[in-house]
């Protein structure tokens, strides 16, 4: 895609657009922001970005587009490839429908279950904190999981048969979760850690693994 860039780092937003991007065959050049060194919360990059997230889609007219399920709903519109949200009115509203509950009931929860605790030290100095939510937070995942489950057991996806971006989203949390966080949170479960190992499988898994 000419003239197109995405800003990047560490973290599962990120890889949902450049695990979509794989999916559809898309290349997109990559620029990494070191959010380590705080890059993120600088002058330069919050001209493009002025939430100071990753990842940021720059565009050929200039204009630089954040969050990562919107960047995916346009590559989607401008990219050819497999439909990742749908192929027809109601598709589109089911996968969006399972976007949204994969953000609010997993995304929403861990993100801010990982930043009040185990990344307290990184984070602290960053944005407003609560540690005494952490815990808390991770059950809320934990039981929005367990929700999940319940809702898409017998299905080979989230919303039916074929891969949609909420697969591509909640496989990008939960792998980080496995490799990262490491905190217990499909115990019990059945149906996503099976979901979870082909999802795991796949190519696109793979090609952006960090």
């Amino acid at each position: 895609m000419d003239g197109y860039r995405l800003y990047v780092s560490t973290g599962p937003n990120p890889r949902i657009v450049r695990m979509f991007a794989a999916e559809k065959g898309l290349s997109l050049p990559e620029i990494e922001v070191d959010i380590g060194a705080g890059e993120n919360r600088q002058a330069p990059f919050l001209a493009l970005n002025p939430a100071g997230e990753t990842p940021a889609l720059g565009c050929p007219d200039g204009q630089v587009l954040g969050e990562a399920t919107v960047i995916c709903e346009l590559l989607e519109e401008l990219a050819g490839g497999p439909r990742l949200l749908g192929e027809t009115p109601l598709e589109r509203a089911l996968i969006r429908a399972w976007v949204r509950r994969v953000d609010l009931k997993v995304a929403q929860p861990f993100t801010g279950g990982f930043r009040f605790g185990p990344a307290l030290s990184f984070f602290r100095p960053r944005i407003r904190t609560m540690p005494q939510a952490s815990d808390d937070l991770f059950t809320l995942t934990r039981e929005g999981l367990a929700w999940i489950e319940g809702q898409a057991a017998g299905r080979p996806y989230l919303a039916g048969p074929d891969l949609s971006l909420a697969d591509i989203q909640l496989y990008c949390f939960l792998s980080f979760n496995a490799e990262r966080v490491k905190r217990p949170l499909t115990d019990g479960l059945t149906w996503i850690p099976d979901w979870f190992a082909r999802m795991d499988a796949r190519p696109s898994a793979d090609a952006t693994r960090r």
